[in-house]
């Protein structure tokens, strides 16, 4: 079992085990690798369109909605970050690698 460095907002029982520092059998450091290449990709390509993509979204400016989402779901891509959508890393359809030791928590 492997205990990783703290993350989340530490409420009992509101946060996974392996969030709060504890001993977890499933996640190891390369799932907490994996979730900052996720965290990194949210913040750097949603966090300064979300509110206008919202308002969009509001003001039913679908042709904006859908430029939005096509450029989230190419950048996805880009960082080799849609092969983990469908379950077992597709290594016929991506020239991404999966992460070092992936499974199904990644």
């Amino acid at each position: 079992m492997a205990a990783l460095a703290k993350f989340g907002d530490a409420v009992p029982l509101g946060d996974p085990a392996w969030y709060q520092g504890l001993n977890t059998p499933y996640y190891k450091a390369t799932h907490a690798a994996w979730r900052q290449k996720i965290r990194d990709y949210c913040d750097e390509c949603f966090e300064p369109i979300v509110d206008d993509w919202e308002q969009a979204a509001v003001k039913n400016d679908l042709d904006k909605c859908h430029s939005y989402m096509r450029a989230a779901y190419k950048e996805a891509g880009r960082r080799g970050l849609l092969g983990a959508a469908v379950g077992t890393w597709p290594k016929s359809f991506t020239e991404h690698p999966a992460p070092p030791d992936y499974d199904n928590f990644h």
